[in-house]
């Protein structure tokens, strides 16, 4: 008999595995620690982006600054680094880094994508073509309405718990946590 048709599938197993999450980060924060499996297959651009930052120390010192309780969280503006800077500020830094990709991950619980500028839907194309910031956002509960918005290309795998404490955490009247969560470090992992 052939070993031939093992080969392939032992191949097709290898490259599915490299698409499917092959490449990892983890988030240490203030309130503990979560760990995200990356899927360069989904958006390729964004998971080489996100590396080449937490690879260049980009989120670290920074936040958590912005919450839907229970819904989502916000953070990785390197203006959080210092802080002294004013809460009016907070959420306005690492502005249009990386143009959208199309993105096959829905926007399920623990799903990571990059913030995206709010533009307004009857704009012309060229406006609402706006590109992704650097700012991370993952999803606590699953968000139908926004698919088409976000790029995602990494989801929560270990730590769940963590990104839900941080979504519980004190909200001012703008959904701006009332203390900020530390972003200690984002490393990555092959």
């Amino acid at each position: 008999k052939s070993l031939f048709p093992l080969f392939l599938l032992l191949v097709a197993t290898a490259l599915h595995a490299q698409t499917a999450g092959e490449q990892e980060a983890v988030i240490a924060t203030s309130l503990g620690t979560f760990r995200l499996e990356l899927f360069p297959g989904s958006a390729p651009k964004h998971v080489e982006h996100f590396m080449k930052l937490a690879r260049e120390g980009y989120y670290d010192g920074s936040a958590f600054h912005f919450a839907v309780m229970n819904g989502a969280i916000q953070g990785g503006d390197p203006q959080l680094k210092n802080a002294d800077t004013p809460r009016e500020k907070w959420g306005t830094g690492g502005m249009s880094q990386l143009a959208a990709e199309q993105s096959d991950l829905k926007l399920e619980r623990g799903v990571m994508a990059l913030v995206r500028a709010a533009v307004n839907p009857n704009a012309p194309a060229s406006i609402r073509a706006l590109p992704d910031w650097a700012q991370l956002i993952i999803f606590v509960t699953p968000q139908p309405s926004l698919e088409g918005q976000y790029t995602a290309f990494a989801r929560v795998n270990e730590g769940i718990e963590i990104v839900d404490k941080i979504s519980q955490q004190p909200l001012d009247p703008k959904g701006l946590l009332v203390e900020p969560v530390r972003i200690t470090k984002v490393r990555s992992e092959e």
